[in-house]
């Protein structure tokens, strides 16, 4: 859970030492800097300021379209490190001013001091230092990014329990936090169920994830970005893609709305980020374990905003937009839905099949089997080893030799964003039968919920209670929310 620092807030700011202990932004009327994450930004005067329910800050300028001054953010940007971005846009998708070892086209941040306007995202980072785990290194998980923290300049002071504004692109939105938990799934514990603590672990920072391509996750910092109960970084696709799954989910079970509000809030706030993302530019296609699990969140927030935007990004971003989607697919011989990427260019999947080079996630181009060659299973050891093709799938279910391809076996994080789909009763919106129909297929014998590689007790069981077809229970009726609860956003841009 993320950790917000007191430095700055003046003696006389009780009433924001109060607003902070009973969960609404933490406001200091008057300061000069404000720290989150170890990030410090150095105003050159004061300026009022406060937190969003993330627990990123926000300053108002003093004067009208004078906006605020930065004087110097710490760390400070040094040799292509320690970096900072304002409002990226998707015509800036492979550029950044973050990091220079990311490896995507990398430009110097403009110096300091400078004057930021309202609408502005400060995005600023804490590099890895490059003696003690840079990229590539175990250490950090493959990501250059240690940190990360935003900073919004606002004209005038939000309202009170707001979601930050999305840091990409130049749209800045407020949505309020006071969303009705009541509409929440309420199932019994499963085998598996981490703690609401240790789900919110995974929240120790903003979640970046704007850079594309097989890069992306040189941007995920990996002190803010973990796994659950906080002890691994969540940098890899597979490993970001269970923890929010398994964050989501936690806030699906009967525990009381307040003792998990926080935890919505997070999953809420990245589903935010994400939304606007996409419709920025930003895809996450088919490329085996890099790109999953974004789209469940952007549903998830527009389920509890009640935002049909949101709702509706399955039909308005459809094919190979998010990874699951593009993975999996109805084989037009037999009717079946299987997993592989289609859209790989000629000989990729023979090559991968006969010499071991090509692509790895491809699909079968005659679409009999799941895409990639058996590397794992009951098949594969009776039947001399991995590096072979498939067998049939109904030779898999008639022999009970079930035969998992090498890349699909980090697929086990499926059943979780399956769950989440038919427990909140959105399988119509997702807008993709064959994601659902596959990971049916993989619960039933002779594969019996086979996870392989990043296997997550949790998440699989969350299916086999919930997730199947007709097995989720009925929503809770919605309350009618309070005068002024999920208003409109208001759009600071208009």
């Amino acid at each position: 859970m993320r950790r917000m620092s007191m430095r700055g807030i003046k003696a006389g700011g009780l009433l924001a030492l109060v607003m902070a202990f009973v969960g609404h932004p933490l406001v200091a009327w008057s300061d000069t800097s404000v720290t989150t994450s170890g990030i410090t930004f150095n105003f050159d005067g004061d300026y009022q300021t406060g937190r969003f329910v993330d627990g990123e800050p926000w300053v108002v300028e003093n004067t009208a379209g004078q906006g605020v001054r930065i004087v110097s953010m710490n760390p400070p940007y040094s040799n292509g490190h320690h970096g900072y971005d304002v409002n990226r846009t998707a015509a800036e998708l492979r550029g950044q001013s973050l990091d220079d070892r990311i490896g995507t086209s990398f430009s110097a941040p403009p110096s300091l001091p400078r004057t930021f306007a309202a609408n502005d995202s400060i995005l600023k980072v804490i590099s890895y230092d490059i003696d003690t785990g840079g990229c590539d290194r175990s250490t950090s998980y493959k990501t250059c990014l240690k940190q990360a923290s935003v900073l919004t300049v606002l004209a005038t002071r939000p309202p009170t329990n707001s979601f930050r504004p999305p840091y990409f692109g130049t749209d800045k939105p407020i949505f309020s936090a006071d969303i009705d938990l009541g509409v929440l799934p309420k199932v019994p514990e499963v085998p598996g169920q981490v703690s609401i603590a240790s789900a919110e672990a995974v929240f120790n920072g903003v979640w970046l994830d704007h850079i594309e391509g097989s890069r992306n996750r040189y941007g995920h910092p990996g002190d803010a970005m973990r796994t659950p109960g906080g002890g691994g970084a969540a940098a890899y696709g597979t490993r970001l893609a269970i923890s929010i799954t398994v964050a989501i989910l936690r806030t699906m079970h009967n525990d009381a709305s307040e003792e998990k509000r926080t935890l919505v809030n997070e999953a809420v706030q990245f589903g935010i980020d994400t939304y606007y993302l996409a419709i920025n530019g930003k895809t996450w296609p088919a490329n085996g374990g890099i790109h999953m699990g974004r789209k469940a969140p952007i549903l998830y927030a527009g389920f509890l905003l009640r935002n049909q935007d949101m709702l509706n990004i399955g039909r308005t971003h459809g094919g190979n937009i998010f990874q699951e989607d593009g993975m999996t697919y109805i084989s037009s011989v037999h009717g079946e839905a299987l997993w592989g990427e289609l859209d790989c260019s000629s000989g990729k999947y023979d090559r991968w099949i006969n010499s071991g080079s090509g692509g790895k996630a491809c699909a079968d181009p005659a679409e009999l089997v799941d895409g990639s060659r058996c590397m794992a299973g009951t098949y594969c050891s009776a039947h001399g080893g991995p590096g072979i093709p498939q067998p049939s799938l109904s030779v898999q279910r008639s022999t009970g030799l079930m035969s998992v391809g090498n890349y699909q076996r980090y697929t086990s994080m499926y059943f979780g964003v399956a769950a989440i789909g038919r427990l909140l009763h959105l399988e119509a919106d997702w807008n993709h039968p064959a994601f659902f129909a596959y990971t049916d297929r993989m619960g039933s014998p002779p594969w019996n919920y086979y996870c392989g590689a990043y296997c997550n007790t949790y998440l699989a069981e969350m299916h086999k209670a919930y997730g199947g077809p007709g097995e989720a229970p009925p929503l809770p009726e919605p309350g009618q929310p309070p005068a002024g609860q999920v208003p409109p956003p208001i759009l600071l841009s208009e």
